[in-house]
């Protein structure tokens, strides 16, 4: 077991020495945009950097289909250097184009793509994005989606480093790395296992990387790893929302006034103090959120005073982070379970990753059955899927995979499993379903994993102040929970694959889905 995991994270450790490296030296074109949320009438201004004379952008609206709504061709070009530290600061570059958003462009995900060509007749091509909100927030749709931009930016490593390379700071004004907005082969793309494991396996994930040299953190965030499926299958299905950012919870949180339902999907890890009294505010008078989600609302995050970077110390925070011991100390970037902070991410989610983990990830995590056990079929959540006590939820297309969220639980009188409580969960959440999972801790994890301290021991000094209490957080449950808090409702996955049960036509999945939009946004 441990020979295989020093294998799997020794290939980890080597292809990270390829992310953002491996096109150095060949003819590229590189951009980004002013920002990454806007509403129609503002100013997008792209920022480009290619060594050819001219270069084209196409902008389309990414859903069920791609709608192109903009191309412009033969722009000039130029060749900008990239300064040290454009990963925390950004490059600079200078605005080579600029467009006012129109009024009738819909509220969506918005590809940018650049491209160029070379005297030589060599094609580049680079990716970025944008969010458009409604020109008429909640005035169309009742639900508002929510994308998870504040992680994309911590796992972007353009410019040399992210928040998992040592970094404690990264610009929201950067280019954004290959694979984060559109990749091909997604099932082969997924990091968890979704076979019956061999021993001694390497699991898919890897060699599809080496194949088409995309850095490591491609499948652990993004547009294409998660949103872009939802709302695929999402819109297929007749479903319209409006859409916003992570940063927009920070810099304008009213845009939540105006909707009945908050949806996040897939990989939501990295939240402002800002972005909880948001959220948690408005669910006290009546929103309603739903987290198809897993390892959410983790980190601590902070934003610059202007608004243009991310910062977060993580593992460094007691250390290093420049609010400890202040005025200030409650916005210390650490995990939201230390108990410096005193408010648990479960507070508002009914889970924590600390009590779950991972699953089907190589050989340190179970190969559990990869769907959730039913233990409330009689629930609305359930309704029309014919599910029963004890029966599984997404075995087929492992919906409980990668990272998942859970809780401490007891077994009552009737054999239901409810909540202690412990961690934050509301005592009254119901559990809907669950399934074995289990944290990185010092027997398990492998030497050659990046974080000094694995995920158990970062738990036990977190929430105990002791590392050696890590053993507590070695076994867990990911779980599928429902509670109401105020005047809101709050339904929580608790995994980052659950969008694949959509993705591969499971109709109890897409039944369950649709039940939770269809209640929680009347």
């Amino acid at each position: 077991m441990r020979k295989h995991l020093l294998t799997l994270f020794g290939m980890f450790a080597g292809l990270l020495a390829l992310a953002g490296a491996s096109f150095a030296d060949e003819f590229k074109v590189e951009g980004y945009t002013n920002g990454l949320s806007f509403a129609p009438g503002e100013t997008l201004e792209f920022h480009v950097s290619t060594p050819a004379p001219s270069y084209d952008i196409t902008i389309a609206r990414s859903g069920v289909t791609e709608e192109v709504v903009w191309r412009k061709e033969g722009i000039k070009g130029g060749d900008h250097p990239t300064p040290e530290d454009a990963y925390a600061k950004g490059p600079g570059w200078p605005v080579s184009e600029s467009l006012e958003i129109p009024a009738d462009w819909r509220s969506g995900f918005y590809i940018v793509t650049f491209r160029a060509t070379s005297e030589d007749g060599r094609i580049a091509e680079w990716e970025h994005f944008f969010v458009l909100r409604s020109a008429n927030p909640g005035q169309e749709n009742d639900a508002l989606l929510v994308i998870a931009t504040s992680t994309y930016n911590a796992y972007n490593n353009w410019g040399g480093c992210n928040l998992y390379e040592g970094c404690y700071e990264v610009s929201l004004h950067r280019p954004i790395m290959r694979g984060l907005i559109s990749k091909p082969d997604i099932e082969r793309s997924r990091i968890a296992d979704t076979g019956e494991p061999a021993e001694g396996f390497v699991p898919d994930y890897l060699n599809w990387m080496q194949e088409h040299d995309f850095p490591m953190w491609v499948g652990a965030a993004g547009w294409a790893s998660y949103e872009q499926h939802f709302v695929r299958w999402a819109e297929a299905e007749g479903y319209s929302f409006d859409y916003a950012t992570s940063e927009d919870l920070e810099f304008r949180p009213e845009l939540l006034d105006n909707y009945k339902l908050m949806i996040s999907v897939g990989h939501d890890e990295y939240w402002s103090w800002n972005m909880r009294d948001a959220v948690e505010s408005r669910i006290e008078k009546g929103l309603n959120v739903a987290w198809f989600v897993g390892n959410s609302v983790y980190w601590q995050t902070r934003y610059s005073e202007d608004g243009t970077a991310m910062i977060s110390y993580k593992n460094d925070a007691h250390e290093k982070d420049p609010v400890k011991g202040t005025d200030q100390a409650h916005l210390l970037t650490t995990i939201w379970s230390d108990r410096s902070l005193n408010r648990p991410e479960a507070s508002l989610l009914g889970l924590s990753f600390n009590y779950a983990g991972y699953t089907r990830i190589g050989g340190a995590t179970p190969h559990s059955s990869g769907g959730y056990q039913v233990y409330r079929p009689d629930h609305w959540v359930f309704e029309g899927t014919g599910l029963r006590w004890g029966d599984n939820l997404g075995v087929k297309d492992t919906i409980v995979g990668y990272e998942v969220d859970g809780l401490r639980y007891t077994i009552d009188e009737e054999g239901f499993p409810v909540p202690t409580g412990e961690g934050g969960t509301p005592k009254d959440a119901i559990i809907l379903g669950m399934a074995p999972a289990s944290l990185w801790n010092p027997e398990e994890t492998p030497e050659s994993f990046m974080a000094h301290t694995s995920d158990a021991e970062v738990a036990a000094i977190a929430l105990y102040g002791d590392r050696t209490k890590w053993p507590r957080f070695k076994r867990g449950m990911a779980a599928m929970v429902i509670f109401d808090r105020g005047e809101g409702t709050v339904f929580n996955a608790g995994s980052t694959d659950w969008v694949h049960g959509l993705v591969g036509g499971d109709a109890k999945v897409e039944q369950v889905t649709r039940n939770v939009l269809n209640r929680l946004a009347q």
